[in-house]
């Protein structure tokens, strides 16, 4: 068959089709494209579809040149075609596959004399060589680029075409016997009338009859209207249509209906429209959306608006270009859907994730209680020495001062830290909203294990960190932070509680490059198996007997907030490495 085609997008849908269809009967495809075309023409299959993509990444779609195939031959073409084509199915069945599908590409006009007074010759051979040995071949023909005595030839030679979306026999094909015949001309003009009484005995009706045909396609149109109607309704999406050059637009009933207006008597239009954006959020609409216009690329956008009722919802809204044959804008069709439930239920369930994300700090704190009183025990009692030991330097009859005022410095910087310890842990139970700013990850990093420095202790943990110098700054909020390095750190001390017969290393680690900072955890506890490392983010699933299973799915789900991953490997050695990366300031803003 051929595919006689004006746009890349007509191209494109008869070529996914052939290809798909020769997947999934297990066959070969090798397609053939004019030099320096290659690289292109794989980015269009692997865009085409999925199961392409996956095809040509495995070798079951091939692309090779045109010209390597046979085109540079000039003296005895056929048979060089021929010959090409022959080995290349005996190669595709010797390697397992059910038969070739061949695809060949003519891009641009066909030099040589040659070359085109032997292309009739050479496609009638090629069907009978194909047809006996299981292979199937789509040519695709760029009429824009050949000449019409070309482009009918290529007509003549193919018993099937696609043209325009449609596909289906070719009355003007010449069989090969009909080619060579010396009466050509006779049997085709026989050929063509009898085509044309069989086609007449098929389609030709009385008025009558033609007029209730009408009449059922009219009841048929009506019909899914009516289902297209009730669809927008079920799932409350209207769909609408603008000519940017005219300003005509079309509004669906349920689009009306959506923003609040009467679908009858109103005059919709470009100004009603961003009238009824809210006006918070409307030069940004508008300006999202000549931006897209500009670019003739895809409008996607989650915004307010106002009714004149003064109902205040959630639309979103998308849109797509049509394009005229001279590559001009010539309507934007696109659909509004009411997510105001939806954004409403998302709100209440961030909430409800920062409540719970409060409660596991609560809990986790619960745990380190032993820690946290120790850690506020000491600057506490040293308090006491150094305020006894001020006394006892003032109390005597030569009052020695300048010893009085070191202790009373060091009272100073003992009350101080435990000020510092206290505010770290009233920052980590305290309910606010998140408070996004410029923070140095190190830091960070430092603050949690200074906090836990008791419970590490305890656990006779060794902290090696590799803190990496002059890390750029991230963006996010450094309560919740805190809770994913404190919760990530507690698993890999509760995981090394156990060992015995190696030190319990604690590694931290930091870097960065040019799109983020990257954090590694890494402890030489227990371990994951499989089945643990593929759900150990999983709300309420935990290896732990007395564990919850809540730590590090809050954990995910703050890194992910923040625009960032979170995940697990196993070591080659024992225990388990996790990491986390962040966006830079900079990269977030943008």
């Amino acid at each position: 068959m051929c595919s006689i085609y004006d746009t890349p997008e007509e191209s494109l849908d008869v070529l996914r089709e052939f290809v798909e269809v020769g997947l999934g009967r297990g066959e070969k495809c090798l397609c053939l494209v004019s030099r320096g075309s290659e690289d292109s023409f794989r980015e269009t299959l692997r865009a085409a579809s999925a199961l392409i993509d996956r095809a040509v990444d495995a070798r079951v779609v091939d692309v090779t040149t045109i010209e390597g195939a046979y085109l540079t031959y000039k003296e005895r073409f056929t048979q060089h075609v021929l010959g090409f084509w022959r080995a290349a199915v005996d190669a595709a069945l010797a390697a397992g596959f059910s038969g070739l599908r061949g695809v060949i590409q003519v891009d641009r006009a066909l030099g040589g004399t040659a070359v085109l007074a032997h292309w009739i010759d050479y496609e009638s051979r090629l069907t009978q060589v194909l047809t006996q040995s299981g292979g199937t071949m789509l040519c695709l023909f760029n009429r824009l680029v050949h000449p019409a005595e070309f482009v009918r030839e290529a007509l003549r030679a193919h018993a099937v075409v696609a043209h325009r979306g449609m596909v289906g026999e070719n009355m003007f094909h010449v069989p090969p016997a009909e080619y060579d015949a010396p009466d050509r001309a006779a049997r085709e003009v026989d050929r063509m009338l009898t085509s044309l009484s069989d086609g007449w005995g098929r389609e030709a009706t009385s008025l009558t009859r033609e007029l209730r045909q009408h009449e059922r396609q009219e009841q048929q149109l009506r019909r899914r209207m009516d289902y297209l109607t009730l669809g927008q309704t079920l799932t409350r999406t209207g769909s609408w249509a603008w000519n940017p050059s005219t300003g005509e637009m079309f509004w669906s009933s349920e689009h009306c209906q959506i923003l609040g207006v009467c679908p009858f008597g109103t005059d919709v239009s470009y100004d009603l429209f961003f009238r009824l954006v809210h006006p918070e959020e409307r030069a940004h609409v508008e300006r999202e959306f000549l931006g897209t216009i500009r670019t003739g690329g895809d409008f996607d956008l989650e915004y307010r608006i106002v009714c004149p009722d003064g109902t205040v919802k959630w639309v979103h809204s998308r849109a797509h270009a049509v394009f005229g044959a001279s590559g001009e804008i010539t309507e934007y069709v696109g659909t509004v859907a009411d997510i105001t439930e939806r954004r409403h239920g998302e709100e209440s369930l961030s909430s409800m994730q920062s409540e719970l994300a409060r409660a596991s700090r609560v809990i986790t704190l619960g745990q380190l209680m032993a820690s946290i009183a120790h850690e506020v025990n000491q600057p506490l009692a040293a308090l006491i020495a150094n305020a006894g030991a001020g006394l006892r330097w003032l109390a005597g009859d030569n009052p020695r001062v300048d010893q009085a005022k070191q202790a009373l410095t060091r009272i100073v910087r003992d009350g101080n830290r435990a000020s510092e310890v206290i505010a770290h842990i009233r920052a980590l139970v305290r309910r606010a909203d998140a408070e996004r700013n410029s923070l140095d990850l190190n830091l960070v990093i430092e603050e949690v294990i200074a906090l836990l420095k008791t419970e590490l202790r305890r656990n006779k943990i060794v902290v090696r960190t590799g803190l990496a110098v002059n890390l750029p700054s991230v963006w996010g909020d450094r309560v919740q932070l805190q809770q994913v390095l404190l919760n990530l750190i507690m698993n890999a001390i509760e995981a090394m509680g156990a060992m015995v017969s190696r030190m319990r290393l604690l590694s931290i680690a930091t870097m960065s490059d040019s799109g983020g900072v990257s954090v590694s955890i890494k402890d030489r506890g227990v371990g994951l198996d499989q089945e643990a490392l593929q759900r150990i983010f999983e709300p309420f699933f935990t290896t732990k007997p007395e564990g919850m299973g809540i730590g590090l799915a809050i954990s995910r789900s703050i890194v992910e907030t923040h625009g960032g991953l979170l995940w697990a490997t196993r070591n080659r050695g024992p225990g388990a490495t996790f990491k986390l990366r962040l966006p830079t300031a900079r990269t977030d803003a943008q």
